[in-house]
């Protein structure tokens, strides 16, 4: 997954992300175990992947309002 997406680029995966769980769970009964734990797992990385993106936005921005940077690279 490329690190360089815009906050909205990342709401709208995550928002195609939780609609594709929704219908997983919606159509559950018809579908086999395998390939529901596969989309699961999935789904489960790119969220996983976005947190950890949000998290250190959050860290950056944070530092940012303290008045100490804690990263070289210049302000946008």
């Amino acid at each position: 997954m490329d690190s360089k997406n815009s906050f909205p680029e990342r709401i709208k995966l995550l928002k195609a992300v939780a609609e594709q769980l929704r219908d997983l769970a919606n159509d559950r009964r018809r579908r086999e175990v395998r390939d529901i734990s596969e989309e699961l797992h999935e789904a489960a990385e790119v969220i996983m992947t976005e947190v950890l993106h949000m998290e250190a936005a959050q860290t950056r921005f944070a530092a940012r309002k303290n008045g100490r940077r804690q990263t070289t690279r210049a302000s946008r």
